[in-house]
């Protein structure tokens, strides 16, 4: 039998084991929220999904969808609802609007692999409900995004979706790949709450906003975003400071290349520019337009000539 010093070592050894497995567990449960809500941390690894994480994959070819399993997609008319959380792989293209509808809690990952969506009548891409949404576009890849210039609602007087992308939750964009962006009838990407641009290229060309989000937009890591012919190029109109709405930052090597009508950044509260990110602008407004603080690095402002 192992006397009491040696069996507290083995003992202390397993705890030990134990407490770094969990550990481990944590941060990959919550690797999510970190890279959602905080500004400053690395990213890395989450940039892009590996394949054996792919949990669906939805075929898309004009108006059809055909979908690797049963359970995780509905039909509406001619429109494509995801029920299920988990990590979609949609390839094809689809006349039609995708929308994902989930539970708060739960999250979904929509990887674009030369994915494309035209909209007859509404919104392309629209998340109607989920605790977050991740669009990503692997490397080497293009995804492509148009709405209609007229939107058909099912209640009168509603007003939302109003944009090319509409998420009424949380949406991150990462990858390597590109996104596009038709906006033919109001904003490119719209959001109730928080936008995080992480990777990847995205370019908006919007009839009225480029990119809108009520809670907070920042650009962050690697992220590259052009937005052309629009009123404002990113806003924040939010006011719930316990929120942290009405922010915009850019932050990282995040560079944003904004042509537009009225202001390159704007935002209620703060606009923060800092590290080596840089805004590239040519705007009629201001190019930067907030109600509460800015704090601009030196060197991040550039007129886009």
């Amino acid at each position: 039998m192992l006397s009491h010093p040696t069996r507290r070592r083995l003992v202390s050894s397993r705890a030990l084991l134990i407490m770094l497995f969990i550990s481990v567990l944590c941060l990959s449960a919550c690797s999510d929220v970190v890279l959602h809500y905080a500004h400053d941390h690395d990213a890395e690894g989450m940039i892009s999904t590996p394949d054996e994480a792919v949990d669906y994959i939805l075929t898309f070819e004009d108006k059809v969808c055909l979908a690797s399993r049963g359970g995780a997609v509905a039909k509406d008319g001619d429109d494509v609802v995801i029920i299920k959380a988990g990590v979609y792989r949609l390839t094809g293209h689809f006349n039609g609007q995708l929308r994902v509808s989930v539970a708060d809690t739960e999250h979904v990952t929509l990887i674009m692999d030369d994915f494309s969506i035209t909209s007859p009548d509404s919104a392309a891409l629209y998340v109607v409900n989920a605790g977050c949404v991740y669009v990503e576009v692997p490397e080497g890849k293009t995804a492509t995004l148009t709405d209609a210039a007229t939107y058909q609602y099912d209640i009168p007087g509603e007003t939302k979706p109003n944009a090319c992308l509409y998420a009424a939750d949380d949406i991150t964009f990462r990858g390597l790949g590109k996104l596009v962006i038709n906006a033919n009838y109001n904003n490119g990407i719209s959001c109730n709450n928080d936008i995080v641009f992480v990777s990847g290229e995205v370019t908006v060309n919007a009839k009225n906003n480029g990119i809108k989000g009520s809670g907070s937009v920042q650009l962050t890591h690697t992220a590259q975003i052009t937005v052309v012919g629009t009123e404002d190029g990113i806003k924040s109109d939010g006011i719930d400071q316990t929120k942290n709405e009405g922010r915009v930052l850019l932050s990282g090597q995040a560079t944003a290349y904004i042509s537009c009508s009225d202001d390159a950044l704007q935002a209620v509260y703060d606009i923060t520019i800092k590290d080596t990110a840089k805004l590239y602008y040519e705007c009629d407004g201001n190019a930067i337009n907030s109600d509460g603080n800015s704090s601009i690095s030196d060197g991040s402002l550039i007129y886009w000539d």
